[in-house]
């Protein structure tokens, strides 16, 4: 069985919703089974750098709950080709891997860049951007 294939992923993406959609967002979220977030942290940070060189990855924000037990990703993406073929590497089947990682839950969904524009935020330039 490829790796890939136990990640379960959900894709919320509809091509018919109304708006641009040209940007791409993917949460990503599992739970530490077996080891702490202290006890991640090193393989987090040595994650960072290879994440930050995807191609037409925007923005990865690194998420926690409040036990630090439920930890996981936000990442933007310029377009759903740039996270599609983010799949496919070694970063992304690393995750899909890990032991420590339980739960593993990835979702997909389209950005509604005119929206985003109006709201502000940090994004709002780059979601405003044809």
């Amino acid at each position: 069985m490829r790796v890939e294939s136990r990640i379960p992923t959900m894709d919320r993406t509809n091509p018919s919703t109304p708006g641009k959609t040209t940007m791409h967002l993917r949460l990503v979220t599992f739970d530490l089974d077996g080891i702490d977030a202290e006890q991640n942290r090193p393989a987090a940070e040595a994650m960072a750098p290879k994440f930050a060189a995807w191609p037409g990855l925007v923005s990865k924000l690194w998420i926690a709950d409040d036990t630090f037990r439920t930890l996981g990703g936000v990442y933007l993406f310029t377009d759903r080709a740039a996270a599609d073929a983010s799949r496919r590497s070694d970063e992304y089947l690393a995750v899909a891997a890990n032991p420590h990682f339980a739960n593993l839950r990835v979702e997909e969904f389209a950005v509604l860049d005119d929206l985003t524009a109006v709201t502000g935020g940090p994004l709002a330039e780059t979601a405003g951007r044809s």
